[in-house]
């Protein structure tokens, strides 16, 4: 049985696997920059159950997964894992 902890883990490990190495270089890079700017989209690899969120003000980059770091297909990738299937 995984606890909570665990299971975030595993989900964003599941995420982050889907990033080529030239996207993880770009995610590493934005993660140095000071901020986000209002209306970016991006997911906080610390609180996935929260979707795909829109920045509305400048914010932090840690553990922030920026739409702009990856590829459209990469993201549609990502936000499908987000998404839990219907039974």
């Amino acid at each position: 049985m995984q606890n909570k902890s665990q299971t975030g883990y595993l989900e964003r490990n599941k995420i982050l696997t889907l990033l080529s190495d030239e996207e993880v270089a770009r995610v590493s890079r934005a993660e140095s920059e000071a901020s986000m700017t209002k209306g970016d989209e991006y997911i906080d690899l610390s609180h996935l159950e929260k979707g795909v969120q829109r920045a509305d003000t400048s914010l932090s980059m840690h553990n922030l997964l920026p739409k702009a770091a990856v590829r459209e297909a990469t993201w549609v990738e990502i936000v499908a894992s987000l998404t839990p299937a219907q039974p």
